[in-house]
């Protein structure tokens, strides 16, 4: 899945996210990168085929101003026009999404009306692509576009018709569009806070003094003197990220039902991953059969927080120190054909001392 850092504050936002990606990018991505950051009425934005330092490499974005933005990363980097992030003609709103679009008749339609709608009003797709399968948006002429361009279209439209919130229009948007991902969004209109929407998909907080810190894993906060607060935006809610806190509004999304793991599953995944990692090194792409008893123990029909749980695990055994991160070169299965090389992924073990 994508890996999304969000950082707010007083200091320089791009330096910070650039790491923040570093930091959990061979998770699950690191085929394009993009970059967000807000200064003086302006977004600022890029995106590339390629990981976080081919973004750095090829592009300005370190040298982005602004002390507001978020930075993306995904795991397959073709078209070029589906990377994060999607921004408006009208260069007011950004969005950025991680998770997989539901593929229900319900999601399926509901998205492929919106995309049919924009369509309607003139709305010139730019991710315009011909799929021969794929869950993303679908116009009339059988086209498919990205989901995250129809999101942030619509968001757009929504603010001119109705006038209401960003934390209500992300809310209803998402509810309009339901799929099982994070929606985050910046806007021009308000330059001091992230809007995020979450689903069951991971989306963690961090607070130090008066900057704050979103990542899809604890894995990708800096390093501080002081944590005030850590923890997970709820789920199924519109939130408001600002400068030493965030908001969780009243506005909800509808669409499907989360349930959220237990203490017990929890507990059963750590204890079994540790024991495995004590025996070997393993890659974070094996991991499943020791932090899932069933294969679909938390994928059913319910919205399961799968990833959450892997990353919340990977996290406490990371916490003990004892746990070692290291890199290797993979071919995935979703790579064939594709032309794209192997790319890097995490492989973990644990020493006690």
């Amino acid at each position: 899945m994508c890996n999304i850092a969000g950082y707010i504050g007083d200091r320089q936002a791009a330096p910070i996210l650039v790491e923040m990606l570093r930091r959990q990018e061979w998770l699950d991505a690191g085929l394009g990168a993009g970059i967000a950051t807000i200064h003086e009425g302006k977004i600022y934005h890029a995106k590339i085929t390629g990981t976080v330092d081919d973004l750095v490499r090829e592009t300005d974005a370190l040298s982005f101003p602004g002390t507001i933005g978020f930075i993306h990363s995904r795991p397959d980097g073709k078209p070029f026009s589906y990377l994060h992030p999607f921004v408006t003609e009208n260069g007011k709103i950004a969005v950025v999404h991680n998770g997989n679009c539901c593929v229900d008749e319900k999601s399926v339609k509901s998205r492929n009306a919106v995309a049919d709608f924009l369509a309607d009003r003139g709305v010139k797709f730019k991710s315009v692509y011909r799929y021969e399968r794929s869950s993303y948006p679908q116009i009339k002429n059988g086209d498919y576009v990205a989901y995250g361009e129809t999101l942030v279209e619509y968001i757009n439209y929504l603010k001119e018709k109705t006038g209401d919130s960003y934390e209500k229009i992300m809310a209803d948007a998402s509810s309009e569009m339901f799929s099982d991902l994070v929606n985050v969004m910046l806007t021009t209109d308000h330059p001091d806070r992230i809007f995020v929407t979450r689903m069951s998909r991971p989306m963690n907080v961090m607070i130090s003094g008066n900057e704050t810190y979103i990542a899809t894993s604890q894995l990708g906060f800096p390093e501080v003197e002081q944590v005030d607060y850590m923890g997970s935006l709820p789920q199924m809610r519109s939130s408001v990220v600002k400068k030493g806190g965030f908001e969780v509004t009243p506005y909800r999304v509808v669409g499907g039902q989360v349930t959220d793991y237990t203490t017990a599953e929890f507990m059963g995944a750590y204890e079994r991953t540790k024991a495995a990692l004590k025996e070997r090194t393993i890659n974070i792409d094996d991991l499943g059969p020791y932090l899932f008893t069933e294969p679909r123990s938390l994928m059913s029909d319910q919205l399961r927080p799968r990833a959450k749980l892997m990353y919340d695990v990977l996290y406490e055994l990371g916490k003990s120190g004892m746990l070692t991160m290291t890199t290797e070169e993979r071919e995935l299965p979703w790579l064939a054909g594709t032309g794209q090389s192997a790319v890097k992924r995490f492989s973990f073990s644990y020493q006690e001392k």
